[in-house]
């Protein structure tokens, strides 16, 4: 695995969505990684009341049929044990070792929506930021945030600002509005066939 660039991207991804894979697709080409892996977690810390998230089993199956077309694109299950809370640096430790990946080999990617908690709120952060390079998808809107000095050595990478959310996705479902274009067409056809979110 040495000298290979591999990104890890988690989320609850309930659904994955179009977003999703841009924003994927746009930091791969930006820092020119070999691949990136989709995690989707079972319980997240910060959503583990949310009791509208689909189980683990469906929405690894969405994760997989979103990205079965990009072969540079790849699912990993490390946080999928269901009833399990998972831990960031927990996962990256374990990758860390797993693939025996150094600091500069390993991007782990947020959204914008963490960039000031991560230091405050993520559980060992500063050892976060030492096994991998935080990288932090952000929204490009032409204004330049200033970088937070509490997350240590991270990478900004502008994406387009595409309003697209999950919560938005699940209430157009809910509400027997339509989804396409919001999601990889396989996605929307496996939505609609198992009746999801309904």
């Amino acid at each position: 695995m040495t000298g290979r660039k591999i990104g890890l991207f988690g989320g609850t991804f309930n659904p994955i969505h179009n977003a999703h894979l841009i924003i994927a697709q746009w930091v791969l080409d930006h820092l020119k990684l070999d691949h990136i892996y989709f995690m989707p977690t079972a319980l997240s810390p910060l959503k583990i009341k949310d009791r509208s998230v689909l189980e683990m089993s469906e929405r690894i199956k969405m994760v997989e049929i979103a990205i079965s077309d990009n072969w540079r694109f790849r699912l990993a299950d490390y946080e999928s044990e269901p009833g399990k809370v998972y831990y960031s640096v927990d996962t990256v430790r374990r990758v860390s070792s797993e693939m025996g990946l150094k600091r500069e080999e390993l991007y782990f990617i947020i959204g914008e929506d963490n960039f000031d908690i991560v230091p405050t709120q993520w559980k060992d952060s500063p050892e976060l930021a030492a096994l991998s390079t935080i990288v932090v998808a952000r929204r490009f809107s032409g204004e330049q945030k200033k970088p937070d000095q509490g997350l240590l050595d991270h990478v900004f990478v502008d994406t387009p600002a595409i309003d697209i959310s999950s919560s938005l996705i699940r209430e157009r479902l809910a509400n027997g509005l339509s989804i396409k274009y919001l999601v990889p067409e396989n996605v929307e056809e496996y939505i609609i066939k198992n009746g999801l979110y309904k």
